[in-house]
């Protein structure tokens, strides 16, 4: 077993010998700095109303129809062996469904956020929630419950993806006030 000693060179000091704090000065008044980079936190107010609804459902609508009419042509054309037909009526139910979701969440989008990011976050649960419900709801409609829930999902994947695009090009819309 072995022994630690620590050996200290200052004198121990009662507290009544401890040395006195120089009396401190009162902090200056906060200076706000307007022309400089806003912080995190900052509470950001976008421009909310008809216009930008419209601008946002507008880039909302195409960003969604592009990214579920391309997909969907280039896979009817390639699945099928003369796919030409297929190919462009898949465009455009692609685009007709991937437009509703997207514009939808592009609309929401641009009243709520500037952020690329944050709208697409919104986009995407909007995007999922409107095509999951719309797609479900015949099912649900007929009683087929375990058909609706497949299709549901679907649905919500399919419309999550249109809404991150069109909450996306949205948020790209949306304007501070």
């Amino acid at each position: 077993m072995s022994t630690i000693t620590a050996v200290s060179n200052q004198a121990l000091m009662t507290p009544a010998q401890a040395p006195k704090a120089a009396p401190q000065q009162p902090a200056a008044p906060a200076v706000e700095k307007k022309g400089l980079a806003t912080d995190s936190n900052d509470i950001i107010e976008i421009k909310r109303g008809f216009v930008p609804t419209l601008k946002g459902a507008g880039a909302g609508a195409l960003g969604g129809a592009v990214a579920a009419g391309i997909p969907l042509m280039i896979m009817a054309a390639g699945s099928h062996g003369d796919g030409a037909g297929w190919a462009q009526l898949f465009a455009i139910a692609g685009a007709l469904g991937g437009g509703v979701s997207g514009g939808i969440a592009g609309g929401v989008a641009a009243n709520s956020t500037d952020s690329k990011l944050k709208g697409a976050a919104i986009g995407a649960g909007v995007g999922a929630l409107v095509g999951g419900v719309a797609l479900a709801s015949k099912n649900l409609i007929s009683g087929n419950v375990k058909e609706a829930i497949t299709v549901g999902i679907v649905g919500a994947v399919v419309g999550g993806v249109t809404g991150a695009a069109g909450g996306l090009a949205g948020a790209m819309t949306a304007t501070r006030k």
